[in-house]
């Protein structure tokens, strides 16, 4: 069987990943890369009930580009129909119509602007 590996590189972003026996996750540069990623990627795959992933982060510009690699990988690998969508702010993962992750940047955004309705 052939060890299959998931890649995403442009200008700023480089990320690999592969399916093992557990999650793990791994970065080259500074300390900082690696809390910036680890607890998004470990909260993720522990609210999908996802096991095996294993990413090693070469380099990160945006989150939104690392959350997208990880969904699209785990979607191909294990056959689900993840979706990523932008939201005032903030980044959910939802399969079908269960939202399931919600990331947000430090700052957070404002309650009213995330859940404001469109006038009727």
């Amino acid at each position: 069987m052939t060890e299959r590996i998931y890649e995403y590189k442009d200008e700023q972003d480089w990320f690999i990943g592969k399916w093992d026996g557990f999650n793990y996750l791994t970065c080259f540069g500074d300390d900082q890369t690696y809390e910036t990623v680890q607890d998004d990627f470990h909260r993720l795959v522990a609210g999908l009930q996802v096991e095996g992933l294993q990413v090693h982060v070469v380099k990160l510009q945006s989150m939104a580009t690392f959350l997208r690699f990880l969904v699209e990988t785990i979607n191909q690998e294990q056959d689900r129909y993840l979706q990523l969508v932008q939201h005032k702010g903030g980044q959910l993962v939802m399969e079908q119509d269960r939202l399931l992750y919600v990331h947000l940047d430090k700052a957070g955004v404002l309650v009213a602007d995330f859940f404001e309705q469109p006038e009727v």
